[in-house]
């Protein structure tokens, strides 16, 4: 049963029928009632919230999530109380549980009466809510409301965990390309590429958070022969690449040869410290920024001469460690030669070692298949082998290095499937991540043979402003 605030005559009343019975037994106290109307703090409790793809079937759940720490303003000038940071989408605020500390009793409108708060009232917060607080003011020897507050609980409209699509097809390159490789470097996409008569072809975009700031792609004109369009990387906010076995950098405006060494076959990746290169002698070095051969980390397997993808971060078990992922296609004709081509290094092993397929956890062997990192995860995808798989109809996913992969479960995080295989399927195209300036992943760009582009990203990374 909830309690209407009294009238406030009776109010006084009460007060003063309690100061009277304290006299009359020699045993008067000071009353200690506040003289102010503050909210002094306020949050959430627990609620009900729909996990997106959380089965294991990618179904949606339900579960019951508290919010007791999620942070909340209290603007005591214009009386306004709000997160700036908006719950997930699919949490449920239409029967919230409250907490709040006060100078006084918290009250809030219900069947258009005031009604005094409690901690089991059960609120609707969808449209938001006016809270006062009564307490007894000295200079009208009564009870009265302070200026009332305006609670507002801010929540995601879209799923944080899905992919968000859009699509660019007025911009393109000269002429289609045969293969391609994409990078990301001081806000430029650049795009290293092969036209059909092998011609190479080098074409950068500017663009930032998400946005395309010039209007079309702008051929870099080359000065360097014999480039390897497969070894481009992002360096140091530059564009690292090998051309004539030599070691050549570009920034926006121009390029020039970083180092004296001339055995260098491709690049494979680069980290924080150093890019880890392959020679012509089929060795694995470190190379760092001005072109000095560091560690001589050995031999591998791995077929570097193909198109590959490689990523490379910070091992989970030691910050002060760097792992490197790599992927390709495996171009064996055995039955078992289903799976794709995976292989892994750490800057603290003399080795980088194949990783053996652990079936049914493995990642099929796709066509032009690309490898990301993203929101701390290892994502592949690619076109089609055979009739069982359709290009680009998953993401496979690896959170464990590469040594397991399993079909991303979250049915939000999907291609457009129907628009991407009908337009592109078994084309070439070419895959980047935009970070920020702190390496953080945002945006996924997808560069098609014609040069038009798809962008994609997870909600929770779009840019606040």
């Amino acid at each position: 049963m909830k309690i209407r605030i009294l009238p406030l005559i009776a109010i006084a009343m009460i007060a003063a029928s309690t100061f009277f019975s304290s006299c009359l037994k020699n045993d008067y106290k000071e009353l200690d009632l506040p003289s102010v109307s503050s909210i002094k703090s306020f949050s959430l409790g627990t609620l009900y919230q729909t996990i997106y793809g959380g089965s294991s079937k990618g179904k949606d759940t339900i579960d019951t999530i508290s919010y007791a720490k999620h942070p909340f303003v209290i603007d005591q000038i214009n009386r306004k109380i709000y997160n700036p940071d908006s719950l997930p989408k699919g949490v449920d605020i239409s029967k919230a549980l409250v907490n709040i500390k006060a100078d006084g009793n918290v009250f809030y409108m219900k069947n258009e009466k005031d009604t005094i708060l409690t901690p089991t009232d059960s609120l609707d917060l969808t449209k938001g809510l006016s809270l006062k607080v009564l307490t007894y003011s000295p200079v009208y020897n009564d009870f009265r409301f302070g200026k009332p507050y305006t609670l507002t609980v801010n929540v995601h409209k879209y799923n944080p965990d899905s992919l968000v699509w859009s699509h660019y097809e007025n911009i393109n390159f000269d002429l289609s390309l045969s293969e391609q490789k994409a990078v990301y470097a001081d806000n430029h996409l650049y795009v290293f590429g092969k036209e059909t008569n092998d011609k190479v072809k080098v074409y950068k975009l500017n663009v930032e958070r998400g946005y395309i700031r010039s209007g079309n792609w702008e051929e870099v004109t080359l000065s360097e022969s014999g480039l390897n369009i497969n070894s481009a990387v992002a360096y140091n906010n530059n564009v690292y690449y090998i051309a004539g076995n030599k070691l050549y950098k570009r920034n926006s405006s121009e390029a020039s040869q970083v180092g004296s060494l001339e055995n260098l076959s491709t690049l494979i990746s680069a980290t924080k410290d150093s890019i880890l290169a392959y020679t012509i002698d089929n060795k694995i070095i470190s190379i760092d920024k001005n072109g000095n051969a560091g560690t001589k980390i050995g031999t591998s397997d791995f077929d570097f001469n193909s198109r590959f993808s490689a990523v490379s971060y910070q091992a989970d078990h030691n910050s002060k460690l760097l792992r490197t992922t790599v992927m390709s296609y495996n171009t064996g004709t055995e039955k078992a030669d289903t799976t794709a081509n995976v292989f892994s290094y750490i800057s603290s092993e003399n080795n980088m070692g194949k990783l053996t397929p652990n079936n049914p956890v493995t990642c099929p062997n796709l066509d032009n298949i690309s490898m990301i990192r993203y929101d701390d995860k290892i994502y592949a995808f690619g076109g089609k082998k055979g009739d069982k798989i359709k290009a680009f109809e998953n993401f496979y996913y690896s959170n464990n290095n590469g040594f397991d992969w399993r079909i991303e479960p979250n049915k939000y995080m999907k291609f457009e499937t129907e628009r991407l295989t009908g337009l592109y399927a078994d084309k070439p195209y070419s895959c980047v991540v935009e970070t920020d300036s702190e390496g953080k992943e945002s945006f996924i760009w997808f560069i098609w043979h014609d040069g038009k582009i798809s962008r994609a990203h997870l909600n929770k990374f779009a840019p606040k402003n």
